[in-house]
């Protein structure tokens, strides 16, 4: 029986394999649309929106990396898939790892992009960061500052980077908003409570990693500057069992829109395998 509703998403391409796709923190399955282009002639590619983004906003949730995670499984056994390659960004790479051990005999390979939950936070950073999130996301951004704002993530501007600034512009619409709100808050305290960097050790699938060394969101520049995306990658070459890690000069955090055709190399490569 299931006790979720099923999310919306965009189904494309042929009929297998299956790659599912997860979203990070504020943003939706279109997200995913530049790389699904590269994608669908040899895959069933399958994007979700994840409660209280995109066009499942109003969808109730609890929003733990956990409960993200059942939301999905039941989307999946309502479409009746229990076979996939699962694809994540940022806080979708965190939930897809969550997943990966609630149904691991579902998940055939596991592509982590950006993953969060692998930098682990002390309570008092956490209660920091939470802090930081519960002001920030009350706040009424304009377009510009939304642009101030993300465009310092891309090296270059291009229509990829004036597509995430329009996502997150849809955000802040007067029917959506306080949904947004709620998500974005309790999203914050989901993952800061939920770090999954403990579970790699536990994964039995392939995993493929990949950064941008050029990151500003991960890991986080303010609690710990000392720390680099490639120090998380050999922490999980080191912990995971089956793990190939990249690091991407010069890409910035949004790997599926600054970089999606390698992005899509390396996952066909990986699949391959």
């Amino acid at each position: 029986m299931h006790t979720t509703p099923l999310l919306p998403h965009t189904d494309s391409g042929g009929t297998n394999p299956v790659l599912v796709f997860l979203h990070g923190l504020a943003e939706s399955r279109h997200v995913w649309q530049f790389m699904q282009s590269e994608l669908q002639a040899k895959f069933r590619c399958i994007a979700f929106d994840l409660p209280g983004h995109g066009d499942a906003y109003a969808v109730p949730c609890a929003f733990t990396m956990t409960t993200y995670a059942e939301h999905v499984l039941q989307s999946l056994d309502i479409l009746g898939i229990n076979s996939y390659v699962l694809v994540g960004h940022s806080m979708g790479g965190q939930i897809a790892t969550v997943m990966a051990l609630r149904a691991p005999t579902c998940i055939e390979k596991l592509i982590l992009l950006a993953p969060a939950g692998i930098e682990v936070f002390t309570a008092d950073e956490a209660a920091k960061l939470n802090a930081w999130a519960s002001q920030t996301y009350r706040q009424q951004f304009s377009a510009v500052q939304l642009q101030q704002a993300f465009f310092q993530h891309f090296k270059k501007q291009t229509a990829a980077s004036a597509f995430l600034v329009n996502l997150h512009e849809q955000n802040y619409q007067s029917e959506r908003f306080a949904n947004f709100q709620e998500a974005m808050i309790r999203s914050t305290a989901g993952m800061l409570a939920e770090p999954v960097a403990l579970f790699i050790k536990q994964i039995e699938q392939p995993i493929l990693v990949m950064y941008g060394d050029h990151d500003l969101f991960i890991p986080n520049r303010f609690m710990h500057a000392s720390l680099t995306q490639n120090d998380l990658l050999v922490y999980i070459q080191k912990h995971a069992k089956k793990a190939v890690t990249k690091l991407i000069p010069l890409a910035g955090h949004y790997l599926p829109l600054e970089y999606p055709e390698f992005c899509s190399q390396e996952m066909l490569k990986f699949i391959k395998e």
